[in-house]
């Protein structure tokens, strides 16, 4: 059922602006009854946020807990080409880029903190709140160009080989 409302949001962003798409659309699309909407989630931002979670972060955590951080972000570049219109149209709307940018930041920054664990960090929360809220905000950028411009692409790759850097250093000098 996730997926199918999933579609339908995906569907609806094409023709209009994601503030302005409604549960009664979202359902009537999927063929299901406002009720069955809210049993899975609290309204379509928690939607949006579902997308994010299963489509572009969890395939690429085991590389982010192996320490493949510049391979995480090749596969997220690979997954917002794929779904190019429903990640442009989501950040282009000032609601879901907020969204969007808080729910990044808390999963980066989440990351980090696991990632450091057990190693010798003077404060891991100051460069895991770093961390998230540079690859959100680097990775919204990439979602707002695609493949227009590589600049955010790079910046994607800085930050993820710098924050692996500095968790294999940390840890090699523990």
């Amino acid at each position: 059922m996730d997926h199918r409302l999933a579609d339908s949001l995906k569907v609806l962003i094409r023709q209009e602006p994601l503030e302005k798409i409604t549960i009664k659309q979202i359902t009537d699309d999927a063929g299901v009854v406002r009720p069955t909407f809210y049993q899975h989630f609290a309204d379509k931002y928690r939607l949006v946020e579902w997308i994010l979670q299963k489509e572009l972060l969890v395939p690429a955590e085991p590389l982010l807990m192996q320490g493949e951080m510049p391979d995480a972000v090749l596969m997220y570049a690979k997954k917002v080409w794929e779904s190019g219109v429903f990640y442009k149209r989501t950040v282009a709307s000032a609601e879901g880029r907020m969204v969007v940018q808080r729910y990044l930041q808390s999963y980066f920054k989440k990351i980090v903190i696991q990632r450091s664990m057990g190693k010798h960090m003077e404060n891991p929360s100051i460069s895991a709140e770093c961390f998230g809220q540079s690859m959100a905000f680097w990775l919204i950028q990439f979602m707002e160009h695609g493949e227009q411009n590589a600049v955010e692409l790079e910046c994607l790759n800085y930050i993820a080989h710098s924050m692996e850097s500095m968790l294999n250093v940390r840890s090699k000098s523990a």
